[in-house]
């Protein structure tokens, strides 16, 4: 049971990281150049 609880855990650690990289990368996406 731990191992699974582990494995959840890491799958939803990726998963938000996932999720930040890709709302970090939408919002420089959308900005406009400020150079």
């Amino acid at each position: 049971m731990s191992t699974l609880n582990t494995q959840i855990s890491q799958t939803l650690d990726t998963q938000r990281d996932s999720l930040a990289n890709a709302i970090v990368a939408q919002h420089y996406a959308l900005q406009p150049e400020l150079e």
